[in-house]
């Protein structure tokens, strides 16, 4: 991380600190986690219509888009969070607890395959005011960057972080602020693990059999940094925990991926070094040079790291350096590596975006064309090929891809379309 982006979190850090120690007031009651079922869901979202390319299932507005997808991933169908308490007229009053609700949907029809009422809610039913956590106030200033659901790579878990709580009305630091994360099952909906955790949440990630979650005592891991690891296939057992001064960007099927730099945004705003860490705390390897970490242990890396450096650390200060420094990155070769299987597909000229299909998540390769007019660059892009983002997948397909799109329907891309 640079120091003068270290300095800024440090500021801000105890910035926060301070208005917490001064003005929170929430309630001090310990928020136990209850799971039920939702039962008729038709006030969320509607039956699904059915149509000779797919199924539209239309989501209420109270439809929760965390990081801008309209649903997660899962084997047996998308799952898409909603807000009930938007329902109400007024907001949430003080002493009343929020809830949230998870629905999943069949592939390939739409219809409702089993839904969720979780108490608390989650981080987006919680408006902004002057008594946040201080996980609120950070979540809502860094918008976008942080996901409070995931999924495990074989897709079979969902992990989803709920509302924090303050365990004294005057407290004196970061480590008196609760959360819960909530395990479920995407197949039955049922309750897999409910842990709790102390600090600010960094970040947290699911192996196929194991729960890992960051925690600190501010707004970086460094000094204080924390992994707690807790078991899916014996939830009772307790954590092993790790002290650790990086940045937690994620997970395979068996292994942590760990960064020294806030794992955000994409190469064209940072490249970094991943090392992944075995749930037991081992370093097994280091790989350099990542542009993009995906779904399912797929990555998306620079076969020339230190030509990509050289690039990226040049000092891009204006608006037409930063299109060219962007257009060199582009032109680089580029692989996408699965690192539980070591499966190696070149990218090279091909920009990715993650997309939802109907049973995983997917990568789709498009191409990018710029054109000016009247001085003014515009981009467009065309789909030429596409990847489901899971372990098992070896090589690009070009055959059309039926994804999860809006709010929410299955429809195809055709290879050769322009996309967004």
């Amino acid at each position: 991380m640079k120091f003068h982006r270290k300095l800024a979190t440090t500021i801000t850090g105890a910035l926060f600190l301070s208005l917490l120690l001064g003005s929170c007031t929430h309630n001090t009651d310990p928020h136990s986690v209850k799971i039920s079922d939702a039962g008729d869901v038709s006030h969320l979202i509607e039956t699904p219509v059915q149509n000779t390319t797919g199924w539209e299932a239309t989501a209420t507005s109270y439809a929760i888009h965390d990081d801008q997808a309209p649903a997660v991933s899962a084997p047996g169908g998308p799952i898409v969070l909603f807000d009930p308490s938007r329902t109400k007229e007024t907001e949430i009053s003080p002493g009343e607890t929020a809830t949230g609700t998870l629905v999943a949907l069949n592939s390939e029809d739409g219809s409702v395959r089993w839904a969720r009422t979780v108490e608390p809610g989650f981080p987006e039913n919680h408006p902004r005011s002057s008594d946040d956590t201080p996980q609120i106030r950070f979540e809502h200033d860094r918008k976008g960057e942080r996901k409070f659901v995931t999924s495990s790579p074989n897709g079979r878990y969902l992990a989803v972080r709920l509302l924090p709580y303050m365990a004294s009305e005057t407290p004196r630091s970061f480590g008196e602020q609760h959360t819960n994360i909530a395990v479920l099952d995407t197949e039955t909906g049922n309750e897999v693990r409910t842990v709790e955790v102390t600090g600010i949440v960094l970040g947290h990630a699911l192996t196929n059999d194991s729960l890992a979650v960051e925690t600190a005592e501010n707004f970086y891991p460094a000094d204080t940094g924390k992994l707690d690891i807790f078991s899916l296939a014996n939830p009772q057992e307790k954590p092993t925990t790790i002290r650790t001064n990086h940045w937690l960007a994620g997970a395979t099927s068996n292994s942590l991926l760990m960064s020294q730099q806030d794992p955000k945004g994409n190469y064209q705003d940072s490249i970094c070094a991943l090392t992944t860490l075995s749930i037991t705390g081992e370093e097994e390897d280091t790989i350099t040079g990542v542009a993009a970490i995906h779904p399912g242990g797929w990555i998306e890396r620079f076969k020339d790291p230190e030509t990509a450096a050289t690039i990226f650390q040049r000092d891009a200060t204006t608006t037409p350096e930063e299109t060219q420094r962007t257009k060199e990155l582009d032109a680089l070769p580029r692989d996408l590596i699965n690192l539980d299987t070591g499966t190696t597909v070149d990218i090279t000229g091909l920009s990715t975006t993650e997309v939802i299909l109907p049973t995983s998540p997917g990568i789709l390769l498009r191409t990018a064309t710029t054109t000016e007019k009247d001085g003014m660059e515009s981009t467009t892009y065309t789909a030429t090929s596409w990847l489901p983002a899971t372990p098992d997948a070896t090589e690009l397909r070009a055959d059309d891809m039926q994804h999860i799109e809006g709010e929410v329907a299955s429809e195809p891309i055709h290879m050769g379309d322009k996309v967004r």
